[in-house]
């Protein structure tokens, strides 16, 4: 089965779009085998999933699924790529977006041709409660790693759990007791779900930069201002550059985060899927 794909990024993070708008698209794919297929980075296309776009009825529905076949609620960079698709293919309104998902309908707000945006909803910490300014103290765990403190934030943001450090230096220096076998980030009291490591450098109150294992940008951008408020040194808007680009993010605990960025194309293609009883995709060195 060939299946054609568009290629898409958001600050570096990829994600391969499937066009089954159409009622003639052809046979509906297994798209767990198909992502865990097509987002190999050297056999297929690169990617961290796959986006389905299909019109059932009248309105756009959108699956999406991680590089390992699961499915997975549609995340705000996944979704801002499927607007700008949806915006250039003529199939959306030109102030905003509507898309249904399993999880309730998405909606992303046109900024201009090139630049999308959507509500992150708010910054939580661990037990569930608005981040607010200010508020680092309580939230944040202290620890002592070879003889220096570090303050580790946990921050939920858009479903990922991030651990936030803020960086002094380089952002790599940041990250490095992470990297550690039994380091002391293990240490910290996280609710029992994925967290994502996460360094913020503080150039100005309105100016960031993030860097970290992420597979969000504008959901690491928003922990990235949310972290930066609660220890009093950002204001409520701020550039937040990643992986060559920038998320822009502005709001507050209550009323959630905004965050608007760029998705790009990086390339289209057909990708050739072959049909019959699945088969185990072999795992990339």
């Amino acid at each position: 089965m060939e299946v054609r794909f568009y290629k898409l990024q958001v600050c570096g993070i990829d994600w391969l779009l499937l066009d089954r708008l159409d009622a003639d698209s052809g046979p509906v794919p297994d798209f767990g085998i198909l992502a865990r297929s097509l987002c190999r980075r050297r056999r297929g296309a690169g990617g961290f999933g796959i986006v389905a776009l299909s019109r059932p009825e009248k309105d756009v529905w959108a699956e999406s699924f991680d590089a390992a076949g699961q499915g997975l609620p549609l995340s705000p960079c996944a979704a801002l790529c499927a607007a700008r698709y949806l915006f250039d293919s003529g199939r959306g309104g030109r102030d905003f977006l509507e898309m249904r998902t399993r999880e309730g309908p998405v909606r992303v707000d046109v900024i201009d041709s090139t630049r999308f945006a959507l509500n992150l909803g708010p910054a939580l910490s661990p037990s569930g409660t608005p981040l607010r300014e200010g508020e680092a103290d309580r939230a944040a765990a202290e620890l002592d790693v070879e003889g220096r403190a570090l303050s580790i934030l946990p921050v939920r943001m858009a479903g990922q759990t991030f651990a936030v450090v803020v960086a002094e230096g380089g952002l790599g220096n940041a990250l490095a007791p992470f990297h550690r076998a039994g380091s002391a980030a293990d240490r910290v009291d996280l609710p029992r779900r994925r967290w994502t490591p996460l360094a913020v450098r503080i150039d100005s109150r309105n100016s960031l930069a993030a860097a970290g294992r992420t597979f969000d940008a504008c959901a690491a951008a928003g922990a990235a201002l949310a972290a930066a408020g609660a220890y009093g040194l950002a204001d409520r808007e701020a550039a937040v550059r990643i992986g060559g680009d920038a998320v822009f993010v502005n709001g507050d605990a209550d009323d959630g985060l905004y965050a608007a960025a760029r998705p790009v194309y990086v390339y289209s293609g057909e990708y050739w899927l072959e049909s019959g009883p699945a088969e185990e995709v072999p795992p990339e060195d």
